[in-house]
């Protein structure tokens, strides 16, 4: 027994020198400030490989009670994830719901309805495939579109695959945008995008209806870096009159996570900078399709469908989420001030650089979950958003705010959101486009912008 109890303590120490190696070699900024990450990668291991040593001189039964007790925390830990993988499952949860009532409801991710697609022998493509490159190659991917002029597998929140046929640049526009006097661009992230809703039921879409030369240039996962690089290489390209600038409110996070990507920072850092996206669209189609068929062929789309979820429970996927404990090395802390400058500094040069071209920048504010539904408790991000409004307000920036028209909805006894974790639903993104539409109905003469459709 004696010599058991030994042989364990000696993998507990071996395995917390171990972790504490890998966080101080590896370990990204995030560990070098108090929080759950340091907690969970230095503190607790530093805290444990202490006891363990001091346990080898003390008694058998203190030791049996020890390891007992070092045994218990694993067990609690995946004990937890088993439970919230049935807790926290909101889209299985409105998918049992929708189903109760009787609709037919598609259970399959973005990935697994490419490949069955695909393997049925279908061309398509999916939307985040800059997404997909980072998860295969651990590299950004500096092509933020998808393919052009091909069929794109968009999303599945409501238990139904989603798609769109992508336009001459690889964006959720119709075909031959490009080629009119824009009235308004808008850049932003997926919920500009347009994800799991049909092209006419999109934001943009329902501005379109008021002003049909209207491109939208949002994508899934852009945070403010990537707006700024699409921004710079495809809008003041194109000189619309408005800029619909998108923000919702996780998008101080991407900011923070992404601020080491030197393809994103050299917009700021170098006025002149350009990679001469709008001319080289033939080039990104064949890296984007060697992306895809790459992950089709070699099994690695196989294999997020197959084995992710596993992964994901054995590393505590889900509890990390909850803790904000993340195993990726190289993200920095989360520093309010820090990306709130950033920001307002980034949408400054937006004003520059659009006051150049005789682009009127208006500024879009879209509440989160936890602002729609009042949460008390937001997370970091999300508190930031007012003194980013507050920022843009002293510079006089054009702001639509449509918390109020989607609270009322809200209070109407409509959803916002399906779920948590979703995006906007359908009667959402009408009321966005409404407000953005009564304020734009209300400043075409300043902002420049002809009289709204009315067909």
């Amino acid at each position: 027994m004696r010599i058991m109890l030994m042989a364990a303590l000696v993998v507990v120490v071996l395995g917390c020198c171990a972790v504490l190696a890998v966080s101080f070699l590896i370990g990204g900024e995030h560990l070098n400030v108090f929080g759950p990450p340091m907690i969970a990668f230095r503190i607790f291991p530093a805290v444990i490989l202490l006891l363990s040593v001091f346990m080898f001189w003390k008694s058998t039964g203190i030791q049996l009670a020890y390891i007992l007790c070092l045994g218990a925390v694993p067990v609690s830990a995946y004990g937890y994830e088993i439970l919230l993988r049935f807790t926290d499952d909101h889209a299985g949860t409105y998918w049992d719901k929708q189903e109760a009532l009787g609709i037919p409801v598609d259970r399959r991710g973005n990935v697994e309805a490419l490949l069955d697609m695909r393997r049925a022998g279908q061309v398509v493509y999916p939307a985040h495939i800059f997404q997909l490159a980072e998860l295969m190659t651990g590299k950004p991917l500096a092509i933020f579109n998808t393919v052009s002029n091909s069929r794109i597998i968009f999303c599945n929140e409501a238990g139904r695959v989603v798609e769109f046929q992508s336009d001459e640049r690889g964006y959720n526009n119709p075909a031959g945008l490009w080629h009119e006097e824009l009235e308004i661009v808008a850049i932003g992230d997926s919920f500009t995008a347009g994800v799991c809703a049909e092209r006419k039921d999109t934001i943009v879409g329902w501005i379109r209806r008021s002003w049909p030369a209207t491109l939208n240039l949002g994508v899934s996962g852009a945070g403010p870096l990537m707006q700024f690089a699409i921004f710079k290489e495809y809008a003041l390209q194109l000189k619309p009159k408005v800029l619909l600038w998108f923000f919702y409110e996780n998008d101080l996070r991407d900011l923070t996570e992404r601020r080491g990507n030197s393809a994103l920072t050299d917009y700021l850092t170098n006025d002149s900078h350009s990679n001469r996206w709008i001319e080289r669209q033939s080039e990104f189609d064949k890296t984007l399709k060697e992306v895809v068929d790459s992950g089709v062929t070699s099994g690695v789309f196989d294999y997020i469908v197959k084995s992710r979820s596993k992964v994901s429970l054995l590393v505590l996927g889900r509890l990390r989420h909850s803790l904000g404990i993340s195993l990726r090395a190289q993200i920095p802390t989360f520093n309010p001030e820090r990306a709130i400058a950033e920001f307002l500094d980034i949408f400054s040069k937006v004003r520059q650089e659009s006051r150049r071209r005789g682009i009127k920048p208006v500024f879009v504010f879209l509440p989160s979950y936890q602002r729609v539904h009042g949460l008390t408790l937001p997370p970091p991000p999300i508190a930031a958003s007012k003194e980013i409004l507050a920022g843009l307000r002293r510079k006089g920036t054009n702001i639509i705010d449509v918390t109020p028209a989607l609270t009322a909805l809200l209070e109407t006894g409509k959803d916002v959101f399906l779920y948590p974790d979703s995006h906007y639903s359908l009667p959402a993104n009408q009321v966005v486009a409404e407000t953005v539409v009564k304020f734009l109905r209300q400043q075409t003469n300043t902002l420049g912008i002809s009289p709204p459709s009315t067909h």
